[in-house]
């Protein structure tokens, strides 16, 4: 979107911020790398779920599988790697403005680790952005409610495509 906004037809903006980390979010992912590094990636990836997952679905014994399955097949040095492009990443908050395509901004309602409040604010600063809040999602969200999601793209993509 930086490099080439005409050549982005549409945007889903699915449980992410606009705004950099606080100095708290990027102490957390300091000590996740610190953890990693010191070999203790299966417990972080186990003791990161519950704050994943919309409270009422802690205990969902499907989606804790689906989180390790991804998180063990992506690997400890690309885990490391993300974070660090999260500690890293621009405040985009002053961008907002300018993206000028269809944009669907979606998030659950129970995400811990980003609240809702940041998808408020990114769909406030893009001009004609859909916002989309969905209860009993997390911030996985697409996996926890998938035909809520799967309702919001599709709307997307029906903007893109009507689109003169």
């Amino acid at each position: 979107m930086r490099q080439a906004p005409e050549r982005v037809a549409g945007l889903a903006l699915i449980s992410t911020s606009a705004a950099s980390d606080t100095p708290e979010q990027e102490a957390s992912r300091r000590q996740q790398i610190d953890l990693t590094h010191a070999g203790k990636f299966n417990e972080l990836v186990e003791a990161a779920f519950p704050v994943l997952v919309d409270p009422d679905h802690r205990d969902d014994v499907r989606l804790a599988g689906f989180w390790s399955q991804m998180a063990h097949e992506i690997g400890p040095d690309a885990f490391c790697t993300q974070l660090e492009a999260v500690i890293n990443r621009l405040d985009s908050r002053s961008l907002l403005p300018t993206i000028d395509c269809p944009t669907a901004v979606i998030h659950g309602a129970g995400d811990q680790l980003i609240p809702p409040d940041h998808a408020h604010e990114t769909a406030a600063g893009i001009p004609h952005a859909i916002l989309t809040i969905i209860d009993g999602g997390g911030h996985m969200v697409a996996q926890e409610q998938p035909a809520a999601v799967g309702t919001a793209v599709d709307l997307l993509l029906r903007q893109i495509t009507t689109r003169p």
